[in-house]
């Protein structure tokens, strides 16, 4: 009886909402009918949702959905529900297949219960026209936004992503010179497998288009990202002939790899400023910056890259000749100079206070000399002013900035 009273009510909605019902109305109109067997609160949420306010719980949308009206009065929530739940399903059921070390038979089950399933979600609701386009898939260290042109791409993509990512970090794959530049050498992925081998026949289509892809490479006469992507995307339709998921590795390249590398960039370098546990000398850093513009990670990052390590030297060489940025320049700054101007505040205070044994024999000289550099962080307080104030009461012209 209930099942014949949902179906009346979905039949009598869809006859009626192009005229002048519409979900809003219909559930006023009918509220005593439809609270029977679905709770108002679970409704009320469901409207929220639609408004775009504040996503449903999964839970929710669950118990809505176990009735025909409330599918069909949803079904925008609905088909989104059914397309994440298929998503997790693939998230699942991947993890699973990895923990089997991806065995071929059992590689080859994952295939057929994923086909399966898509096969059933594409007749129970037509995806052509939603807006789910793109999906992000775990690839390397983070995740990458990348196009679906079908279903079954919801799980083939990560598949593959999860493949070539354990490969690399194997050594059962080739790395490319960005990959190289961000994780050296295999077994440097964080949190990806080491020492796992993937039966050869899974990967031969990967290795065949790595191959040509590292060979397109070697013409190319500068080493950076710029170059990188517009050599293979040149080629693109070639690479995507030898291996279809190729576009994982082009969309990685072409929207996450500069992003990657600036970041592990930055990363290296505040690491080698001091901190409150490490003191360093500012001339051993300053030469270890210097230093970094030649390696892998610079190179590969570019103009990008140069821009920051330069930015970092002037910053530093300023602080070096006793000149600290001001208030204005300070509010131009990125979060990351504001972290290198903190850190820079470990520097070397050895002049602030002669040493004790210098006091006893009023060498002052020596405590000036005791260590090599000094650096006035733009914390600090001079006679009631800020460090540049108290360096522009000495003479000093205010600094420039890192830019």
């Amino acid at each position: 009886m209930k099942d014949s009273f949902d179906q009346a009510l979905v039949e009598h909605f869809l006859a009626t909402r192009s005229t002048h019902l519409n979900r809003t109305v219909f559930i006023k109109a009918y509220a005593e009918a439809i609270y029977k067997f679905i709770d108002k609160e679970d409704i009320d949420i469901c409207n929220v949702d639609m408004d775009g306010d504040e996503p449903a719980p999964s839970a929710v949308l669950k118990r809505v959905f176990e009735t025909r009206v409330g599918a069909t009065l949803f079904e925008n929530l609905a088909v989104e529900h059914e397309w994440k739940s298929f998503l997790d399903l693939a998230a699942s059921r991947l993890d699973a297949l990895e923990f089997h070390d991806f065995e071929q038979d059992e590689t080859k089950s994952f295939k057929m219960l994923m086909t399966r399933d898509g096969n059933v979600l594409q007749k129970k609701r037509s995806f052509g026209g939603m807006d789910q386009k793109t999906q992000d898939v775990k690839c390397m260290v983070g995740k990458i936004s990348t196009h679906v042109s079908c279903i079954n791409d919801a799980w083939a993509l990560p598949l593959a992503a999860r493949l070539k990512t354990v490969a690399c970090n194997t050594g059962a794959l080739a790395m490319f010179p960005w990959e190289k530049a961000l994780h050296t050498e295999p077994g440097n992925i964080d949190g990806v497998r080491s020492a796992l081998k993937i039966p050869e026949a899974m990967l031969s289509e990967y290795v065949n288009c790595r191959e040509a892809a590292l060979s397109i490479l070697k013409g190319v006469s500068h080493g950076s990202l710029h170059d990188w992507k517009k050599a293979l995307n040149s080629q693109y339709k070639a690479l995507v002939a030898l291996d279809r998921t190729w576009q994982l590795d082009a969309d990685y390249l072409s929207n996450n790899a500069e992003q990657d590398i600036i970041k592990t960039l930055r990363s290296d370098l505040l690491s080698m400023l001091p901190s409150p546990e490490c003191g360093k000398k500012i001339d051993a850093v300053i030469d270890s910056i210097k230093l970094v513009k030649n390696t892998p990670l610079s190179l590969a990052g570019g103009s990008a890259a140069d821009k920051i390590i330069d930015g970092v030297l002037s910053l530093l060489r300023q602080l070096q000749d006793g000149v600290s940025p001001d208030d204005r320049e300070i509010a131009r700054y990125d979060n990351f100079f504001k972290l290198v101007l903190t850190r820079a505040e470990n520097f070397c205070t050895a002049l602030a206070a002669p040493t004790e044994h210098a006091a006893k024999s009023g060498a002052k000289k020596a405590a000036r000399t005791s260590e090599s550099f000094v650096v006035w962080p733009p914390s600090a307080r001079v006679q009631g002013g800020t460090v540049a104030e108290g360096l522009r009461g000495r003479g000093a012209s205010p600094a420039l900035g890192p830019g």
